[in-house]
Formats: C-alpha cells, structure tokens, sequence
C-alpha cells in the first residue's frame, strides 16, 4: 500500500468517527428534547400491549421497546434493541428498575444517559397521546 492511500484511509477514517460522533449526539439531543414535549402520561397507561422506536433523522432504529400494561402494572417488559457504548450495561438496568417499580417511569442510568433517552424516547413513541375529554355543551 503506498503513503498516500494510507493517509487517505486514515483521513475517511476519521472523518467517519466523528460523523458518527456528531449524529450520536444530535440523536440524544432530540430524544432528550422528544421526552421534554411529550403530552404521554406514562401513569395512567390502558391496558394493552405497547411497542415503540427511537429512530432519529429517520435513519436508524436506536432504540425499541415492547411491554403489556395490565391492571395498571407493567408485564413483560423488553428492549429489544438498543444502541449502547459496548461497557454499557443499561439494559438490563432498565429493564430491572421497571419491573421492580412496575411503571414505565424510570431515572436515566448514570454513565448512560444518552441510551436511557433513547429508551424513553422509544416508551414515548409507544404509547398513546391521551387529552383530557372536553365536555362541551351544545343548544
């Protein structure tokens, strides 16, 4: 392999890592700010099975969940995919922390905060908008 290859392959090198480093950290921004503006109640869940995704810029899945909510407690609660840092055990973290609290609510894992949004954002993106009833009255 000549010199200038090398450097070429070097310089893509680089210039990959920190685009994956900018959409990374714009992914956690807007599923920072996703949770932020969310109208969800995650208290007051109906009964049913819930599945939703965190997919930034539309381009690659972050993060998916699927849970049962039943009489009020969460069951069966998975992460089926999650994009972490590989010494990141927050899955599992997540996962116990729901099923002990029996609540989708849980406090971002410390050392992982971007992925612990991305789960919640995903949460958010699974259930329902639910609005008060409006009761209005008509002549």
């Amino acid at each position: 392999m000549n010199r200038n290859l090398k450097y070429l392959l070097i310089l893509l090198s680089v210039i990959l890592l920190f685009a994956g480093y900018q959409y990374f950290k714009q992914a956690g921004i807007q599923a920072y700010r996703y949770v932020g503006t969310s109208k969800v109640n995650l208290d007051k869940l109906p009964n049913g099975s819930y599945s939703g995704t965190f997919q930034p810029f539309n381009l690659i899945s972050l993060a998916k969940v699927k849970f049962r909510i039943d009489g009020g407690k969460v069951k069966d609660f998975s992460i089926p995919r999650l994009v972490v840092s590989p010494w990141n055990q927050v899955k599992s973290s997540i996962t116990d922390s729901v099923k002990v609290k029996q609540s989708v609510r849980f406090d971002a894992i410390s050392g992982a905060t971007r992925s612990s949004y991305f789960v919640k954002a995903a949460l958010h993106d699974a259930c329902p908008v639910q609005r008060d009833s409006i009761i209005t009255s008509q002549p």
